[in-house]
């Protein structure tokens, strides 16, 4: 044992072993052990203590992404425990909502929680109250055409310039160029009547928003046509040639009802539909007027005699020969165009002054270019609303959030109520379905009750959010109709319209209502990516399908500083494909991927993000990513293993998943210990915070070491020396601590004690056993060097407050 203790180093000739005390296994020449002994800030190594219990939650595992931050600073653990999700705080537990499984992801917004389940659509949870909101019913409301007078106006009668006889078919261009002008005065002064009664005549494209607290949008229905009886109106006159030759037009008259579009309720609206609806806000398009100012009328005589002839004027702009929702139609261009841009061409008030303008504008919407759908663009309408989608990966960077490993779950589809023209009161209740049949066959459905009413008729306008849908069957009660679906131009819809813009009857009775089966089809996307805004966390704004890969894992990216930097890096990537930096370009359109290294990982608990940059186990080496430049590599040789980052002492954590010790290192590489394992089965990570997980539901943080626990500590660093055999040397071990056990030794070897050879090792040189004192004075010692090369020291000792322990470095 050491022969004496002294608090100053010994004065005199004998040199001092100088032993690197303050060297992790990073200097892997010299230490062979460096466990539960960090860095001292203020020099030398320090003990370790096991990481603070937050809570304990046995059985319980974490979900990804579910280590976040409350608005008021307050941090937030999620967790799925026997059936529930809970949130976890340094001082409460609390049960959000019961779930069949735990989540996929869960990452937060401004005001809400998200939750993506491997199954079923996501859900958003108010982060003030953590308690889910009711389901809402969007689908109460029918949009209705209310219809009011008629009102009318006269074409003039006129004295025409041509000759004609009961043999005349057709009449002279100067005379058909006249009765255009009227007949089109006429329409325009008509439109323009009701327009001052605040009516409509032809038909408008309608849909309802249903709008909550603080102006968001809680639900859009489905585009809808709102169409008289007819179709169009006003589109023909009947004109009455007497007179000499036929030469006088006694005038005519244009007649058309008048309507506004109504609101119905299928149903009373429940509490929660009261409760969290402020208003109701209808949006329209323009009238679809049939007129073209700039193309002729037709003319059809329909009967003569000795005294008159009857001619049918027909608008100009309307073909005669042709319905006015068929495919190749003007009005049917319109519609697509409408809905295909329904955000900008529906709207809550006419902004035009009359019917000039309102045609100027129906014009300008024709005009809208139609871009042809990319596979992009496809994949994009397939997870927008009313489609939804879930994720198995999530991260936030400023306003956008990152969705990866996508699944993208069809629309079941708006209901009847939505779709109706017309419903009349009824003395009973009738059962009511919508199917949809995709080009794969799969099916979805939608299903209500409308209460005390009967649905007569059909809007003209039937749609389903995704042009991969075919077929649409409508059942009402026992009355069903089936119909055809077309993709729109720019793939953002399927639809069926009327050929006449007619409100759409039922075909078939069958003896009793029957649900139509089921069969919606997951569309998979393993390393797909869609872009969203924290305002609209669940509307993409820029999508990719991304490759045969899988995306295990998406991290935040800082930004560059400069302006004049390449595009900066709002997200990592990492999967089986590799890690590769993502960009958005083109106003957050679109998507751009640099790949940073094609080594791939497996479990998204393989990376975390570190200050500047991202940290990720990739095959055998501990690698380090910043901005978008390559990887640089950490440590060589790293163990598989869980990768987290203790912001708290700028450590790394590489946590195996067995019982083996937790190795610890820096992002620089020049400090590298190991310490006792914890248990941990999972953990959390983020700039912030370190969370472990132990198999026992014990919630360990990083940051605190401050429990009482016993610990042990083990140091044992070898070098080479140059003594001579016989000659004397000082040994200066400022070791401190309280309560502690162990021994610390000194021997002499031939070789390094690693080496594999026999004998190497000489008999210690000195041996001190602590039995559960503490140690406040250096420990010194002279002794004789015996023939060797080698000197190792070896320090293992517990210690009930492993945080006392202090190892200085030894002066030279």
């Amino acid at each position: 044992m050491f022969p004496s203790c002294h608090p100053t180093c010994p004065k005199g000739s004998r040199a001092v072993i100088p032993f690197p005390l303050s060297s992790t296994l990073h200097d892997r020449s010299r230490v062979l052990r460096c466990h539960n002994l960090r860095p001292d800030p203020t020099g030398g190594l320090m003990g370790v203590s096991r990481p603070a219990t937050i809570s304990s939650l046995p059985g319980a595992e974490p979900v990804k992404g579910g280590l976040i931050t409350l608005d008021d600073g307050t941090r937030c653990i999620i967790m799925y425990h026997q059936g529930h999700l809970k949130a976890v705080t340094d001082t409460e537990i609390k049960s959000i909502i019961r779930l069949d499984e735990a989540p996929a992801t869960v990452t937060r917004t401004a005001g809400s929680l998200i939750v993506m389940r491997h199954r079923g659509t996501p859900l958003l949870i108010p982060l003030d109250t953590l308690v889910p909101a009711g389901h809402l019913n969007g689908t109460v409301i029918t949009l209705t055409r209310q219809d009011m007078t008629a009102v009318s106006a006269d074409i003039p009668a006129v004295t025409l310039k041509g000759s004609y006889d009961t043999s005349s078919r057709t009449l002279c261009d100067a005379d058909r160029t006249t009765l255009d002008k009227g007949m089109r005065d006429a329409y325009l002064r008509l439109c323009d009547l009701a327009r001052l009664q605040r009516r409509y005549i032809q038909p408008v494209v309608a849909r309802y928003r249903l709008i909550g607290d603080g102006g968001d949008v809680i639900y859009t229905s489905a585009p809808v046509l709102i169409s008289p009886e007819s179709g169009l109106q006003a589109t023909h006159a009947s004109i009455l040639l007497t007179g000499e030759g036929f030469r006088q037009m006694s005038g005519a008259r244009l007649t058309a009802t008048g309507y506004t579009v109504g609101i119905t309720y299928s149903r009373t609206p429940d509490a929660e539909w009261l409760s969290r609806v402020r208003s109701v806000e209808v949006l329209v398009s323009p009238q679809l007027h049939p007129l073209v100012t700039g193309l002729p009328g037709t003319f059809t005589r329909t009967g003569s005699s000795t005294t008159q002839l009857t001619f049918t004027h027909t608008l100009p702009g309307v073909n005669p020969l042709d319905d006015p929702g068929s495919s190749s139609s003007r009005l049917t261009r319109c519609i697509t165009s409408i809905i295909d841009n329904a955000d900008t061409t529906l709207r809550s008030s006419p902004a035009e002054d009359d019917t000039s303008e309102e045609m100027a504008r129906l014009q300008s919407i024709i005009s809208i270019p139609s871009t042809p759908p990319t596979p992009d663009s496809i994949m994009r309408v397939r997870l927008s609303p009313p489609n939804t989608f879930t994720a198995g990966c999530t991260a936030r960077s400023g306003d956008l959030i990152a969705w990866g490993n996508l699944t993208a779950i069809p629309f079941d589809g708006y209901t009847l109520p939505e779709m109706s023209a017309k419903v009349i009161a009824s003395d009973s209740s009738t059962p009511t379905a919508v199917q949809v049949t995709m080009q794969d066959g799969s099916t979805v459905v939608s299903q209500t009750v409308v209460h005390k009413q009967s649905v007569t008729s059909l809007s003209p306008l039937l749609v389903y959010p995704n042009p991969d849908a075919r077929l649409i069957t409508l059942i009402a009660g026992r009355r069903s109709v089936t119909l055809p679906l077309t993709p729109s131009p720019c793939g953002r819809w399927a639809y069926y319209l009327s050929p006449t813009l007619a409100p759409v009857t039922f075909t078939d009775d069958t003896e009793g209502f029957v649900s139509p089966p089921s069969s919606p089809s997951l569309r998979r996307y393993p390393s797909g990516i869609a872009i969203t805004t924290e305002s609209s966390p669940l509307t993409p704004t820029a999508v990719s399908a991304g490759d045969a890969s899988v995306i295990h894992s998406l991290l935040p990216s800082m930004r560059h500083s400069s302006s004049f930097t390449v595009p900066a890096a709002r997200f990592y990537t990492l999967g089986t494909g590799g890690i590769s930096s993502m960009t958005l370009t083109d106003r957050r359109t679109r998507i751009n991927m640099n790949l940073l290294d094609s080594r791939g990982i497996t479990d998204h608990r393989a990376a975390t993000p570190i200050p500047g940059g991202i940290a990720a186990i990739t095959g055998d080496r501990l690698i380090a990513i910043t901005g978008s430049r390559q990887s640089s590599t950490i440590l060589e040789e790293c163990p598989s293993g869980m990768l987290g980052w203790d912001d708290s002492r700028g450590e790394l954590w590489i946590v195996p998943y067995g019982d083996e010790p937790t190795l610890v290192t820096t992002l620089d590489g020049k400090t590298l210990y190991t310490r006792s394992s914890s248990g941990a089965s999972s953990l959390l990570s983020s700039l912030q915070s370190l969370i472990l997980v132990t198999s026992e539901g014990e919630l360990l943080d990083t940051a605190k070491e401050d429990e009482p626990s016993v610990c042990r500590a083990r140091y044992t660093v070898t070098l080479p020396h140059t003594f001579a055999p016989g000659s004397h040397a000082m040994l200066y071990l400022p070791i401190y601590g309280e309560s502690m056990r162990g021994t610390i030794s000194l021997s002499a070897s031939h070789h390094r004690p690693d080496t594999p050879v026999s004998a190497a090792t000489l008999p210690h040189l000195l041996t001190l056993t602590i039995n559960g004192g503490s140690l406040r004075h250096p420990l010194t010692g002279s002794l004789r060097i015996p023939h060797s090369h080698h000197l190792t020291l070896d320090i293992d000792i517990n210690s009930e407050s492993p945080h006392t322990i202090r190892i200085r470095h030894t002066p030279s």
